[in-house]
């Protein structure tokens, strides 16, 4: 196993430093592509933007119907749409939504209407329809009557009473979903149905597709399933994991006497108190492993077996890319958020942005998004009623290896560039929104679409912006 470096290299050679974000050292040039125009009538929370950003979809109302207007051009109109069922492929190439005429249902794939006689189940789990991992097909949880069915590459599975989980394998070879039938529950794969227990958790594929795991539950004991081979009883079990090289999987359990422990390749780590807890984490190169455990009041992280400083709140754990830096957010009170990485303590915020936490991909540097509140909020009276109305604002602001940047009304997740010399996120100023790249500043637009989902690539920074009435694909250049 490689020794786990404790001490962040600053690569200070790279254009990136901590001054990026406050000396412009670069000059941007910014490409727009249209994708329609702002459509007149959008359904509350229905749109949504490609993965790759070059297309977005609004469900709109024109009367008393509902169509679906993609990159400008409108679709059929129906009685109603399936907000939830839109969803772009992951190459973004292929879409799909479901609608209701009278009281026929149709899926529309790719721009075709096809009739499915069904409803399509609401799942919250996952996308329904949900697209395979190379984006060439397609599964559908469907509701017949009080029972439910699995439509996928248009073969339609038997009945049950409920479903749930559905998922593809890497590869997209194999498909998998969790169901129920007579009290029982059972995990369905396209080799056919597997056991019968009391109850399982959703279907996980290891990363290679070559095996699936699930948690299954037997009376009062509950055990991991993979490929087929029930594990070890215990009272509970949580948090199924497979590292990224699929060789390892791990879980937290928890024994008659309610201690908790990590499991990890079926050998059981060091009991702790049951209480906070976290899933278990691999490193990219899945020698690593690192969880949260609690002994007393506090919780604290295990590094392959080390046990760190105790902290009141932990939450999220991320690997660096090349697996030597761990760094997670800690909370002290509330009102006061710091980021630990390799044991070393940094700054206290009032609010550090969860999910935000990001890693270069050469692993040398790591910001995250903060909120403060702004020096000159205050409480003013609130006239009639009495009393006081909050009315204090936040600023928010990126902070870089440490290095605090300009503050923004609002800030959107950061995302370097594939060769980490560029960090780039979005901000608004003057209600307008812009990119920021190094510190220099893109043109404003009206708002962005996919602030926090903005794709940085070797072309440059990507989001789907609206100005004037028009929507665009903005690709925020660097120029040479």
């Amino acid at each position: 196993m490689k020794r786990f470096v404790l001490i962040f290299i600053l690569a200070i050679a790279l254009n990136i430093n901590a001054s990026a974000q406050t000396k412009s050292k670069i000059s941007l040039v910014t490409k727009e592509t249209s994708l329609g125009k702002v459509p007149p009538v959008i359904q509350a929370g229905a749109q949504l933007v490609s993965p790759d950003s070059s297309r977005v979809a609004f469900i709109v109302r024109h009367k008393d119907k509902f169509l679906v207007i993609e990159n400008g051009k409108p679709g059929k109109e129906y009685d109603s749409i399936m907000r939830r069922s839109l969803s772009f492929s992951p190459d973004s190439k292929r879409f799909v939504y479901a609608a209701r005429r009278g009281t026929d249902w149709f899926l529309v794939l790719d721009g075709v209407e096809q009739k499915i006689g069904a409803e399509l189940v609401p799942n919250p789990l996952n996308a329904n329809p949900l697209f395979s991992f190379d984006s060439k097909r397609v599964a559908m949880v469907l509701k017949r009557g009080d029972k439910v069915s699995v439509v996928i590459d248009g073969a339609e599975s038997a009945l049950f009473d409920s479903i749930t989980g559905v998922t593809f394998s890497r590869d997209s070879r194999r498909w998998a979903y969790s169901a129920t039938r007579g009290g029982k529950s059972l995990i369905v794969t396209n080799d056919g149905e597997g056991t019968e227990y009391k109850s399982i958790s959703l279907p996980l594929f290891s990363p290679d597709s070559q095996r699936l795991a699930y948690i299954a539950y037997r009376g009062d004991e509950e055990f991991a399933v993979v490929s087929g081979v029930e594990g070890k009883s215990y009272s509970m079990i949580d948090g199924l994991t497979f590292s990224p090289d699929s060789k390892r999987l791990a879980y937290q359990a928890v024994n008659s006497d309610k201690k908790i422990f990590a499991v990890v390749d079926g050998v059981e780590g060091k009991a702790y108190n049951a209480g906070r807890s976290s899933p278990v984490y691999f490193s990219p190169d899945s020698q690593h492993v690192a969880y949260v455990a609690t002994n007393g009041e506090k919780p604290f992280v295990v590094f392959d077996g080390i046990e760190q400083k105790e902290y009141p709140f932990i939450l999220e754990l991320v690997f660096s890319p090349d697996s030597r830096h761990l760094a997670y957010r800690v909370k002290i009170d509330e009102k006061q958020d710091m980021m630990v990485m390799d044991s070393r303590e940094g700054k206290t915020y009032p609010s550090i942005e969860p999910e935000s936490v990001r890693f270069s991909p050469d692993s040398q540097h790591l910001a995250y998004r903060v909120s403060v509140l702004k020096e000159d909020s205050v409480k003013k009276p609130s006239g009639d009623q009495g009393g006081s109305v909050d009315q204090t604002t936040v600023e928010e602001f990126i902070v870089l290896d440490g290095a605090e940047g300009p503050k923004w009304p609002s800030v959107s997740y950061p995302v370097f560039s594939p060769d980490s010399k560029y960090l780039a996120y979005a901000v608004t100023q003057n209600n307008k929104w812009l990119v920021v790249i190094n510190g220099s500043q893109s043109k404003k637009y009206d708002v962005f679409l996919n602030p926090k989902r903005m794709v940085f690539d070797s072309n440059g920074a990507a989001v789907v912006a609206e100005r004037k009435g028009k929507v665009l694909k903005v690709e925020v250049r660097i120029k040479s």
